[in-house]
């Protein structure tokens, strides 16, 4: 998910470009992103960015642990990323992530009744290039 930041065409310092990603892990979801050449120095690219996450469909059930789940999440992911300027590849990156919503089990033989699961994930990361 971070490594899909590249524009498509050539950028300059202060340029904007979007991208969106269809996400598939643990839930599917639309991560729709904006990025910013922040800087361009000698040996890296700053890059910044804005990203929106969203449940791809409220309504689709999945199966976890044998049971139908369905989300309705959303969220924000912030990032500032040095891009290595010899190999175009991260060099190091700080991302801060927020998601919130409902997981709700549907009615079956292990959850009679069913539940709404309130869910609040935030978690920092940080990509160091040793």
């Amino acid at each position: 998910m971070v490594t899909a930041l590249y524009p498509r065409n050539a950028v300059g310092k202060g340029d904007k470009w979007n991208v969106k990603t269809e996400l598939e892990a643990g839930f599917a979801g639309n991560m729709d992103a904006e990025y910013q050449l922040k800087e361009s120095a000698d040996e890296y690219f700053l890059v910044s960015g804005n990203s929106k996450l969203s449940t791809a469909d409220k309504d689709a059930y999945i199966e976890v642990n044998g049971m139908p789940v369905k989300y309705d999440m959303k969220g924000t992911i912030t990032s500032e990323i040095k891009l290595s300027r010899k190999t175009g590849w991260i060099a190091s990156a700080h991302l801060s992530q927020f998601i919130q919503g409902v997981a709700y089990i549907k009615d079956n033989e292990q959850m009679p009744g069913g539940m709404a699961i309130p869910t609040a994930i935030g978690n920092e990361m940080a990509i160091i290039d040793k």
